[in-house]
């Protein structure tokens, strides 16, 4: 039992999705399982061999799709007819071919598990290869899949690879720095605003221009804009910790909000009608955000070529950046590496210009190539375009931060997380650290807030409330505190939850009422009780699993030291006096 807990526990998962969704989840929960499966195999110690992950990946697969074909058969069964909906039916009945297709999904969750958790305990650059081969065939075509099975998630995918992002940079701070940060939310407003501010004609058009910088430049901007920021809220915490830190970082996380509200009428700047200047755009916010235009992206009107550019260019990327970490952990090529850094500079400027001159609109006339608003424009009703730049954007986020854990900034967030007193002795600069940790941080916080403002196409304060801050720290610490993968987890299960599930539940709740005439489940709005959900899985995290689903094995080692060392620590002096009692007695 113990071998295939993880698997049950990630079947129940699949299951929660298949009750809620329906149709052909099943398929899409056993995929998403089987990846789960393998990719957390790897903290998984008693594993040693490509054969012990194949056993591993198959048990546990195997367990998880029996819980899905349970699952889709109480989906057909008992969820389908109480909500007058038709049961999924390949052609041999309800029964029949909920059977079948939790079948079919029992036996894709056993291979994606047992082929990545064997590939998880490959050797050298084995391993690298073909986890990123699978990983990343699933990251390809994940657009196609959703499309042919009909399910249209990549309109809630893309939210929650954004908050993931947020998650990311907030692990910085908290993780790997240990500052409490509970405004992390202002510098995801400060990131959208800016590229608000630059990307829209909210503000040249005040002064009668109709000038707009390139989502390419801007969301840079905005990453720069947010990290300034994060100095300024740094500087004056350095000498705070604990709960002083978070209530200082709330408060900041609270002011930025009501400033974008209210700076909708800066007197001492006037426009060109005299009027005071409408930085922000008060309540309403800003509308009418340039998305980003790139030339390869065509109307998506099902054309085959358009993505297999778009597979090209995202192969493409991920092969540089691979191509980058391989040769920086490689001490004997210094001077390839340095060369091969220019190169990649060279080009990323190059791109920038690009898009500067081909992606800028001044005055109202388009320097771009003509028909910006059609061909190579990420209109806001084709997800795919959009999927694939924050897939980028989040591959650059892993990327990046992967190589700051290890480096020695790294290394002193870590120590300086320990203990102040003993990373200043070490002679660690704990102003330089602290400022860091809070730029580094936020300028995450920034490229998520760019992206976000771009693909929704306009900003409101209200966006940006405390709430935001909470539910990317639940993120946090759910997941596992200065883990990657365990953030991953935490925020597919949290966002998940926030974005997809809640929803979903209240429209299967609101169709099983009109079926049945119950006003009570009718009126029922399950994301109103989103809150007191988090908080239960919060107060339960703490009280059994307090380092996370995923920890680190620094914080799983500071939170379980050993056991018969933590029952001396415990043990009352009443214990002591009555076990020397019984000593000498005998």
């Amino acid at each position: 039992m113990g071998k295939v807990r993880f698997g049950i526990w990630a079947g129940v998962a699949g299951v929660a999705t298949i009750l809620i969704v329906g149709g052909k989840t099943v398929w899409m929960a056993a995929l998403i399982v089987g990846l789960i499966i393998g990719l957390l195999s790897a903290n998984n110690e008693s594993l040693k061999t490509p054969r012990d992950g194949v056993r591993y990946g198959l048990l546990n697969g195997v367990a998880a799709g029996v819980v899905l074909i349970i699952g889709q058969l109480l989906r057909s069964l008992w969820l389908d007819p109480l909500a007058g909906q038709t049961a999924l039916d390949i052609g041999i009945g309800a029964a029949g071919s909920a059977l079948v297709a939790g079948l079919i999904g029992l036996v894709i969750a056993a291979a994606v598990a047992a082929i990545l958790s064997a590939s998880q305990h490959l050797a050298g650059i084995g391993r690298t290869l073909a986890v990123g081969a699978v990983v990343g065939a699933f990251l390809l075509f994940l657009p196609q899949i959703d499309r042919g099975l009909g399910l249209a998630w990549l309109g809630d995918i893309i939210p929650i690879m954004i908050f993931i992002i947020l998650a990311l940079g907030l692990n910085i701070v908290v993780g790997y720095a240990g500052l409490l940060d509970l405004g992390y939310a202002a510098f995801f407003a400060i990131g959208a605003y800016t590229a608000g501010m630059l990307s829209s004609t909210h503000l040249s058009g005040q002064f009668g221009s109709n000038f707009q910088l390139s989502f390419w430049l801007v969301i840079w901007i905005a990453a720069a804009v947010a990290a300034m920021f994060g100095i300024i809220l740094g500087a004056p915490t350095l000498p705070l910790r604990g709960d002083y830190l978070a209530i200082v970082t709330l408060g900041f996380g609270e002011i930025v909000p009501i400033l974008f509200t209210n700076l909708d009428a800066v007197d001492w700047i006037k426009t060109s009608t005299g009027e005071p200047l409408n930085l922000t755009g008060g309540d309403p916010g800003i509308s009418a955000i340039a998305p980003p235009f790139l030339p390869i992206v065509q109307r998506l009107d099902g054309s085959g070529a358009m993505i297999i550019e778009l597979i090209g260019f995202v192969l493409v990327v991920l092969a540089a950046l691979y191509l980058v970490r391989r040769v920086l952990d490689d001490e004997r090529a210094a001077r390839k590496s340095t060369t091969l850094t220019k190169i990649v500079g060279g080009l990323l400027a190059v791109f920038l210009l690009y898009a500067f001159f081909y992606g800028t609109d001044i005055g109202g006339t388009p320097l771009a190539i003509p028909g910006t608003s059609g061909a190579g424009q990420f209109l806001p009703t084709e997800r795919t375009p959009w999927y694939y730049l924050i897939i980028v954007i989040f591959g650059f986020s892993i990327f990046f931060i992967n190589r700051l854990r290890r480096s020695r900034l790294g290394r002193a967030w870590m120590a300086m997380r320990e203990d102040e007193l003993a990373a200043a002795s070490m002679g660690i600069d704990l102003v330089r650290t602290k400022l860091l940790a809070f730029a580094l941080g936020a300028t995450f916080s920034g490229f998520g807030g760019a992206f976000y403002g771009a693909y929704l196409g306009s900003i409101t304060p209200s966006s940006f409330q405390f709430d935001k801050s909470v539910l990317i720290l639940c993120m946090v610490i759910l997941g596992g505190l200065g883990n990657i993968p365990g953030v991953i987890l935490g925020g597919l299960i949290i966002v998940s939850a926030d974005i997809f599930f809640l929803n979903r539940l209240t429209d299967l709740l609101k169709q099983i009422a009109s079926n049945s005439n119950n006003e009570a489940l009718a009126n029922f709005k399950a994301s109103d009780y989103r809150l007191m959900l988090f908080g239960i899985v919060l107060v339960i995290m703490m009280l059994v699993r307090p380092e996370g689903l995923v920890p680190s094995a620094r914080r799983r080692a500071e939170l379980h030291a050993d056991e018969e060392t933590a029952r001396h620590e415990n043990a009352s002096a009443f214990d002591v006096e009555h076990n020397n009692a019984q000593l000498s007695t005998e």
